[in-house]
């Protein structure tokens, strides 16, 4: 996907886009990833850093884990707020956020997940 910076007037960049099945299920569902997940890991970490989002698709991740996954986030956002509450981190934005009264109906946590490799991946939920 190609977008146009300040109206098209400079040069147009590119998002990055990734396609999450490309992984394979062996790879994903594995305690600490397979090499391809890992890759994938890091690319996703430099897009937001470089590029702060990225386009991507789920066609071939299978149903049963795109199930699996929404599932755990059910069971994340159905804890008590107290729980959730007690995952902390002295960097901003790095773990529950809760609601807001800007927002009321937004709910957000974000989690560490250190199977993919050396360095951590964020992962970021909102209900």
């Amino acid at each position: 996907m190609v977008v146009p910076a300040n109206g098209g007037d400079e040069k147009p960049y590119e998002i990055p886009f990734f396609d999450f099945g490309a992984a394979g299920e062996e790879e994903i569902t594995t305690a600490d990833g397979g090499a391809r997940w890992r890759d994938l890991c890091d690319k996703v970490r430099q897009a937001c850093e470089t590029h702060g989002c990225f386009c991507f698709t789920t066609e071939k991740v299978p149903a049963k884990l795109r199930e699996g996954m929404a599932e755990g986030l059910r069971h994340l956002f159905d804890l008590p707020v107290e729980t959730k509450e007690r995952h902390v981190s002295p960097k901003p934005y790095r773990s529950y956020l809760g609601k807001n009264d800007a927002v009321p109906y937004l709910e957000r946590s974000r989690l560490l997940l250190p199977s993919c490799g050396p360095k951590a991946t964020l992962l970021s939920a909102s209900q």
